[in-house]
């Protein structure tokens, strides 16, 4: 089993997109949920005193709130919430937003588990990735800065969305550790293959609680309502990197942007469903040689698509796929045309026409600084993107 094989499927499978729990009305990119979580309750006095020492280390929640000139105010309390947990999960939410608001990118960072997830990719994925990230912040401060201020309206613990991504993580987590059991331990890629599964481990865990806020931002005379969601991870509450990948919704984007965001997203489910139908089809035939070559389609095709068990024919495969990609990328049926290439094994090149306000705008992934200004049709996108493989 090569290196490249874990990293392309497995990784793109994980790293999709952002949790439903933070969907923001204005968001148009359509990239998918990837909603999942494990069971870790802690007892809940050892929940209650650390939520207490976390509300009180952390950034103020409630008389300092006032004096941070960001209207913030005490949330509504929900009955399955405790008055301990709600404060500790605040104040972690509150320092996010007004150090991204005053555009303090490492006070902000310090409540994230950012740095831990951003050194793994570094080592282990592409500088692209890394460099995603880092433009994802930015994104963020530059979206905040346009802000004077927030209000937090209400709270509630999401206990199904908790569940559904701790399962999601367990299956993964599990596929990759039997991916490292079969591997010969001679092989060239054993260690770098084992050492990134542990790396994977130590950034996607369980949720032991997650709350979801309802936050008011304000921008002069205007107002935008949407929900974010803070994580209990190893006792603490913080600003989860899959939380953070929300963020950017926050931004209203150009159609250049959503065009571009969702060629990648279309890129990674299509990487995340390969993986899948290797996993499930490994005794059976190699799917993957089905599927090798150009594919175009509009998101008319992907109505209704159906998943084939081990199939056995190109078509059968193809119409796999398309389930596949449905499943981690909900908007492909809204594109007017798409397009992409699968060689060994992988997802190399994406391109889709996105229906902007005045005509389609097209964009490709991989993509650099030349991509921005668009194109003027898919086959050049799709072009452009081959060429940076």
């Amino acid at each position: 089993m090569q290196m490249k094989k874990i990293l392309c499927g497995m990784i793109a499978a994980m790293l999709l997109g952002s949790l439903a729990g933070c969907a923001n009305e204005n968001s148009s990119t359509g990239e998918a949920s990837v909603t999942e979580i494990l069971n870790a309750e802690s007892s809940e006095a050892g929940t209650t005193a650390e939520a207490e020492s976390n509300a009180e280390t952390t950034a103020p929640a409630d008389e300092s709130s006032a004096d941070s000139g960001n209207g913030q105010s005490d949330t509504e309390k929900s009955e399955d919430v405790s008055d301990a947990d709600r404060k500790a999960a605040q104040a972690v939410l509150e320092t996010f937003l007004d150090s991204a608001i005053k555009g303090d990118r490492e006070k902000m960072l310090s409540v994230t588990n950012f740095d831990a997830y951003t050194e793994g990719m570094k080592r282990f994925l592409e500088e692209d990735d890394a460099d995603d990230m880092e433009d994802l912040v930015a994104a963020i401060l530059e979206t905040f800065g346009h802000y004077d201020g927030f209000e937090i309206l209400s709270c509630a613990r999401d206990e199904d969305e908790r569940k559904e991504y701790n399962e999601y993580i367990q299956r993964n987590i599990t596929d990759l550790d039997d991916e490292i059991a079969e591997m010969d331990t001679s092989d060239p890629d054993y260690e770098e293959s084992k050492a990134f599964i542990e790396w994977i481990k130590t950034v996607f865990v369980p949720y032991e609680d997650m709350l979801v806020f309802t936050v008011r931002t304000t921008a002069g005379d205007e107002a935008d309502e949407d929900e974010i969601s803070i994580a209990k991870i190893g006792g603490e509450w913080i600003m989860d990197v899959n939380f953070m990948d929300t963020m950017a919704g926050y931004v209203e984007e150009s159609d250049a942007l959503i065009a571009a965001s969702s060629a990648k997203s279309l890129y990674n489910a299509i990487n995340a469903g390969l993986t899948d139908m290797d996993a499930e089809n490994a005794t059976e035939n190699d799917v993957l040689k089905l599927l090798e070559g150009e594919y175009q389609f509009s998101g008319d095709d992907f109505e209704d698509v159906k998943q084939v068990d081990q199939p056995k024919t190109k078509e059968e495969a193809v119409e796999t796929l398309k389930y596949k990609i449905t499943v981690y990328f909900s908007d492909v049926t809204e594109l007017p045309e798409m397009k992409f290439e699968v060689k060994d094994g992988c997802c190399t090149a994406t391109a889709v026409g996105f229906e902007g306000e005045d005509d389609i705008v097209y964009a490709g992934y991989p993509a650099d600084s030349d991509s921005e200004e668009g194109f003027a049709s898919l086959d050049a996108a799709y072009d452009a993107a081959k060429n940076l493989v």
